[in-house]
């Protein structure tokens, strides 16, 4: 069963050695695996915010008089299941030119990136919408 090794064959004996690469490859390929997930996801969420910052914002084009609370109520519906980091969304009014009054809506999201056993990234994403809300009188 055992065969006799002498004194100078133990390097260049090979039985094993595929278990061994195998047993040293494969955390890392798991830990790349993970990340490709992890960072797929993060694009998503990321993707989900602004979709439901544009969903708040033609909320706000029909409804020009809506308050920033029901707009965070908006986006905050929207990622219910999703995007649980959330930080704010605030609205703000301006008045551009000759064509009307402009809303800004922004939202900030916060996400830490991470692989157990590996080192987490925050993330601090920013996105910002404009959106048209009246037009001036024209004399």
């Amino acid at each position: 069963m055992f065969a006799r090794l002498h004194h100078g064959q133990w390097f260049r004996c090979e039985r094993g050695a595929s278990a061994v690469e195998f047993a040293i490859c494969l955390p890392l390929l798991i830990s790349l695996l993970m990340g490709v997930f992890e960072f797929g996801w993060t694009q998503h969420c990321l993707s989900s915010v602004r979709f439901s910052l544009e969903k708040a914002g033609r909320h706000l084009a029909l409804h020009p008089d809506a308050s920033q609370e029901v707009l965070a109520d908006i986006v905050a519906g929207h990622l219910q299941d999703l995007a649980d980091d959330l930080t704010s969304v605030t609205l703000t009014r301006e008045a551009r030119g000759p064509t009307g009054e402009t809303a800004v809506l922004t939202a900030i999201y916060h996400r830490e990136i991470g692989i157990l056993g590996l080192a987490s990234f925050p993330l601090d994403y920013e996105t910002s919408i404009e959106t048209p809300i009246s037009q001036f009188d024209t004399p």
